[in-house]
């Protein structure tokens, strides 16, 4: 496994640590980590983790898909690897945009957030929440300017200096990134 494999895995590990952490705090709930990274009987792709949430009503295992950020395309991937045992899978994730997770739980898969909101239907266990703030859990330890978001933007910026005076939605037109993004990376590259 090379260094940025173990990254990775450490950064998913940390994900799913804090969401367990959140959600166990929330909901009273025991969730218990049966393996990582397991071999899973009836699939062909890895699963990050098995784990076991055990509620008053009862327990059930679910397979583990963990990802950072998330946009629109990983749908179709969850529903591939999910297939029709969608209610044995549990998709982990830092940060899901709102209209995501409208369309995961419209889907059936369930998920759950690093921040405690989630939407589990398996079994006996029904828990959807979908309150809680989500902006602490964003921002990555390592920042976000040396993702690709924000290595496109700062090669526009020694590219063309001048654009460090370009609106928001100038630079992310020219570096072909989201509007959104690119407050974030500039308050960050002003701090850095």
């Amino acid at each position: 496994m090379n260094t940025m494999e173990r990254s990775r895995n450490t950064y998913d590990q940390d994900i799913l640590k804090t969401a367990i952490r959140v959600f166990t705090g929330l909901t009273g709930a025991a969730v218990k980590v049966l393996g990582i990274e397991v071999a899973d009987d009836h699939q062909l792709s890895p699963v990050d983790a098995l784990v076991q949430v055990t509620f008053r009503s009862g327990k059930q295992q679910f397979y583990i898909e963990v990802k950072g950020e998330v946009r629109q395309p990983v749908l179709k991937h969850l529903l591939d690897k999910f297939g029709k045992e969608k209610d044995k899978w549990l998709f982990v994730a830092k940060y899901i945009p709102g209209p995501l997770k409208e369309e995961l739980r419209k889907n059936g898969i369930n998920y759950l957030e690093s921040t405690g909101n989630c939407y589990l239907n398996a079994g006996t266990i029904y828990l959807y929440i979908n309150d809680r703030e989500i902006k602490p859990v964003r921002q990555t330890p390592e920042g976000r300017l040396w993702n690709a978001s924000g290595l496109k933007l700062l090669f526009v910026l020694i590219q063309d200096p001048q654009l460090i005076e370009a609106t928001y939605r100038s630079l992310a037109d020219v570096a072909g990134i989201a509007l959104g993004s690119t407050s974030a990376l500039m308050e960050e590259l002003r701090r850095e």
